[in-house]
């Protein structure tokens, strides 16, 4: 006979947490009928339950060690088996009736759980969308780097052409100081002939002063000879002897003339040929001062493209 106890039964507290998995480590469930993917109650569940707690109260000495409650998704296989053989584990020991509060809380929380598996997926369309969208910004950015380097690439070659230019520039300009150098030595050889020629008409200047010095006194001596032969009075000998004198000025002041022309001439051609050395060293400054700073520009942009 068994003992009857004047208090209900009552479950101890430990009895609310959910049994881990490694106690049934050593445990052989027997065979059952049961499908553990239908509703984790059936209807004698329930009978069941009601006759347990109507009967007496069995002493069972059975200590069980509990952990911490462990949560499972529901299509999990381990709470399918856990189930199953805790079916099996309660109809053997006629204790199903106190692990009947437990399998409701099992069921609210797989219930529960149905939200949490959809946040889950939600969070899985996320990520997915969030790749695709990093996926498509490389791409972008693949594409803008490849727009900025053929723009980099056209300026280059815009730099380039231009620098070509500038060389055709510089070999013309070669050419235009070779041709001035050309015409600055022209330019010396017919200013050494003026100059030749300068001397030469000094040189006939000084033997005109002494032709007009010899004239001078051919004429003083005709004076004199005329004044002594002639029967010309002294006012007409005066006048012939101005007209010859006059002569010989004028005569004089051409070859002055003569002289001042040829001058202006040299000087000139002094002046355009300092114009022409000038404008030379000029022009050459200026394009090796714009090659210069072109080729700057470009090794710069070639070493520090744009990001």
């Amino acid at each position: 006979p068994m003992k009857q106890d004047s208090m209900p039964f009552q479950p101890p507290q430990q009895m609310q947490e959910l049994i881990p998995l490694d106690q049934f480590s050593n445990f052989q469930p027997q065979e059952s009928t049961i499908n553990p993917f239908q509703h984790p109650f059936q209807e004698n569940d329930f009978q069941f339950a009601e006759n347990a707690f109507s009967i007496p109260n069995y002493q069972y000495n059975i200590e069980i060690p509990i952990e911490p409650r462990r949560t499972f998704p529901e299509t999990d296989p381990e709470i399918i088996t856990f189930i199953s053989d805790l079916r099996i584990w309660l109809s053997n020991l006629k204790l199903r009736s106190q692990f009947f509060d437990q399998m409701c809380e099992l069921e609210v929380e797989l219930e529960q759980y149905k939200p949490q598996q959809a946040y889950a997926q939600e969070v899985n369309y996320l990520q997915k969308q969030l790749s695709a969208i990093q996926q498509t910004s490389q791409k972008l950015c693949q594409k803008e780097q490849a727009a900025k380097l053929t723009m980099l690439k056209n300026e280059v070659s815009m730099q380039t052409k231009y620098l070509e230019q500038m060389q055709k520039n510089k070999l013309e300009i070669n050419t235009q100081t070779k041709q001035l150098e050309e015409q600055r030595e022209k330019l010396k050889t017919e200013i050494g002939g003026i100059l030749k020629e300068i001397t030469s008409i000094k040189e006939q200047q000084k033997e005109l002063e002494k032709e007009i010095q010899l004239v001078n006194q051919k004429i003083k001596f005709q004076y004199q000879v005329k004044r002594g032969i002639s029967n010309l009075s002294d006012e007409e000998l005066e006048q012939q002897i101005q007209k010859d004198f006059n002569t010989a000025i004028h005569a004089k002041s051409e070859v002055e003339q003569i002289f001042n022309t040829k001058k202006e001439v040299l000087k000139k051609l002094e002046s355009q040929n300092q114009f022409v050395v000038q404008q030379k060293e000029r022009t050459k400054f200026q394009l090796t001062e714009n090659v210069e700073a072109k080729t700057e520009n470009i090794e710069i942009k070639l070493e520090k493209p744009e990001k």
